[in-house]
């Protein structure tokens, strides 16, 4: 969680610790780096800003926001959860793809309906989800 976080606010460097204390280089630890690396490489990254402020309808800790506004929105949830995004209201179109952060997989891509500026997210799974949502 804390290493997905830091990737999301654009925190200059973050690790995952070695045993005793930490997880090392384990399964869970690669496919969480793989993961990161992945939606880097599918969005606009360093363009992006941390932006819960568009998040309504969160609870605390859980889900978390980096976008450029209008264009594309990254939501990650440690837990699993619902939280409704604000758009600017100008796209008409939007698609949603859901990374599996643990298993380092990508969803097929599929269009979210806006209804009054906003759209409702709601995880597919449990844990460690990544919702990447581009406006069309």
């Amino acid at each position: 969680e804390s290493f997905v976080k830091n990737v999301l606010v654009g925190a200059a460097s973050s690790r995952f610790h070695r045993p005793l204390t930490g997880q090392g280089l384990n399964e869970i630890a690669q496919n969480t780096i793989r993961s990161m690396r992945s939606y880097i490489q599918k969005s606009d990254f360093f363009r992006g800003q941390p932006a819960n402020h568009l998040l309504a309808d969160r609870e605390a800790g859980e889900a978390y926001c980096r976008a450029i506004e209008g264009e594309e929105y990254a939501i990650y949830f440690p837990a699993g959860g619902s939280v409704s995004l604000m758009l600017d209201g100008k796209k008409h179109k939007i698609s949603i793809a859901w990374l599996d952060i643990l298993h380092a997989r990508w969803s097929d891509e599929s269009e979210l309906d806006i209804v009054d500026g906003q759209v409702r997210v709601t995880t597919p799974t449990g844990k460690h989800s990544l919702a990447f949502i581009k406006a069309k």
